[in-house]
């Protein structure tokens, strides 16, 4: 998620005519939950094991990365959005995610997966259709839009 806040912040990339985020790490990207969870949890599950443990992703994310350019704030989107946020999300706190885009992206479409944790859509068909669902309805919208 922090490319597509790259992208949207982007001068040249004026052409986004919708976001879809799953599990998007760069709402509240500023809290200290993600950096807490992802390099400092003391319990190793599969995601931090691939991602986080990694010699040059810890490397880069530890001295190089650059948290303030890549945290997403939903006021400046200004196209339509879903997000998809799992309840039990080891990286992200969803329940403050969830809050945030109430407040600010009250015209988002979001779908709450409930006991599931960070990325369980990729393993489940059944997530993954609901989510194309969503994102044809949503390109219908804008196709809807631009005839007018």
């Amino acid at each position: 998620s922090c490319v597509v806040t790259w992208m949207i912040m982007s001068k040249r990339l004026k052409n986004i005519k919708h976001v879809v985020l799953i599990d998007p790490v760069a709402i509240l990207l500023s809290e200290p939950d993600v950096m807490v969870n992802f390099l400092y949890a003391e319990e190793l599950d599969k995601i931090r094991m691939v991602a986080s443990s990694e010699l040059f992703t810890e490397y880069y994310l530890r001295r190089h990365f650059a948290w303030y350019n890549s945290e997403l704030w939903l006021e400046d989107v200004d196209c339509p959005m879903l997000i998809g946020l799992s309840e039990n999300d080891e990286i992200i706190n969803s329940k403050k995610v969830k809050q945030e885009v109430e407040r600010h992206a009250k015209s988002a479409k979001l779908v709450y997966w409930k006991d599931v944790g960070h990325g369980a859509c990729i393993q489940s068909p059944a997530k993954w259709k609901e989510m194309k669902e969503l994102m044809l309805e949503q390109e219908l919208e804008i196709l809807r839009q631009n005839r007018c």
